[in-house]
């Protein structure tokens, strides 16, 4: 039985990803197939060392997009920045 309505073919790919991927792609994943199983979100957490707002968040981005909802979007960062003193020179 499905708690969250999850497809046959989103469960499988999940299943998928879970097990062929490194972390932390791999707690999303655990977090909403322990959660289709009707899992408590606290307890779920806790296994996971996350925080239930996290564990939450995960699953509310689960919900309205789908498998790419929990895609995880790095930051850009700050540009790198090498001032030209510190640069090799070239040796052609």
């Amino acid at each position: 039985m499905s708690i969250l309505g999850l497809s046959p073919y989103t469960r499988h790919h999940l299943e998928k990803s879970f097990n062929t991927t490194p972390d932390p792609h791999r707690d999303r994943c655990q977090a909403i197939l322990t959660a289709d199983r009707g899992q408590c979100h606290v307890v779920t957490a806790e296994a996971l060392t996350v925080r239930p707002r996290t564990l939450q968040h995960w699953l509310n981005a689960s919900r309205a997009q789908g498998l790419d909802g929990l895609s995880i979007h790095w930051a850009a960062g700050r540009a790198p920045h090498i001032p030209e003193t510190l640069t090799p020179e070239s040796s052609t």
